[in-house]
């Protein structure tokens, strides 16, 4: 349930799989994560969602991505928004066993009059870094995360259970 302000960006979806039947099909694979308090109780201000679409039998740079974001009540409240996020390869590689493409999914928070969201007196763009493999042999994918930046004071990223 989207209960704050949001949005979705997409890039260009990937042709369609040419596998054969007997193939692995293209799977739908998330990293969400959301930026909260840095201390308990560690309020929730928004969520964050990247998605790729893995086709094992596509090249890693044909994968479609996108990213959506939202800013809950509990954002809305303290003045704390999650806006514009967006996600893109920065690295791809094969070899005989796998697949994998490297991605920075980017977004923005900003700190705001709570609830009317203006003025706003700080704005960050921040980043979030991670690794999707595909083995070839068995279809099997993993997201690995690798990093963040720096998130501003008082906020951390956490994984969303």
């Amino acid at each position: 349930m989207v209960l704050g302000l949001g949005g979705t960006t997409a890039l260009p979806a990937a042709a369609a799989s040419t596998a054969s039947p007997a193939k692995t099909p293209c799977k739908a694979e998330h990293l969400k994560r959301y930026p909260g308090d840095s201390t308990p109780p560690r309020w929730r201000f928004g969520e964050l969602d990247y998605s790729v679409t893995v086709c094992p039998s596509q090249n890693p740079s044909d994968w479609s991505v996108g990213a959506k974001w939202e800013t809950n009540k509990v954002g809305q409240a303290n003045g704390i928004f999650v806006d514009s996020a967006k996600l893109q390869a920065l690295q791809t590689d094969e070899d005989a066993q796998t697949k994998s493409a490297t991605y920075d999914g980017d977004f923005v928070v900003k700190t705001c009059i709570p609830l009317v969201e203006w003025p706003c007196g700080r704005t960050y763009r921040e980043h979030v870094f991670f690794t999707v493999t595909v083995t070839k042999a068995t279809g099997a994918v993993r997201v690995s995360r690798i990093s963040h930046s720096i998130l501003p004071p008082g906020l951390s990223l956490y994984d969303t259970p």
